[in-house]
């Protein structure tokens, strides 16, 4: 996905999970799913002229990654800025998942702390 914001890894640590236990990959799926959120509900305050009403972005847990888009079926925006999925990334994704960084990593690492006692 050109543009995209990868983390590396994501796939062999959630397969190595769900080896240890059964239950650490459900858990793992909701606190990724939650640390999306986090950034999905921030892009979408950052970038209001982007989202039409009823369409904010939404965060997507897969085995590979996870990622935020809008929910929007409609082009309404895309067609008259010819740069439009750049500008979205650098005027809302981007700073979104910047602003929420130590958050995701502090949620990341007590769930693993917990894993672990």
């Amino acid at each position: 996905m050109p543009g995209a914001i990868a983390v590396e890894g994501l796939t062999a640590l959630r397969a190595g999970f769900r080896r240890v236990d059964s239950e650490v990959g459900p858990m793992l799926t909701a606190e990724l799913q939650a640390a999306g959120d986090l950034v999905a509900e921030s892009a979408t305050a950052k970038g209001q002229q982007f989202y039409a009403p009823g369409a904010p972005a939404k965060a997507r847990v897969t085995v590979a990654r996870v990622y935020v888009q809008s929910t929007a079926r409609t082009r309404r925006n895309s067609l008259s800025r010819k740069n439009f999925a750049q500008e979205q990334l650098e005027d809302s994704y981007e700073p979104a998942l910047e602003e929420n960084t130590p958050e995701i990593e502090s949620r990341l690492e007590l769930m693993l702390d917990r894993l672990i006692h």
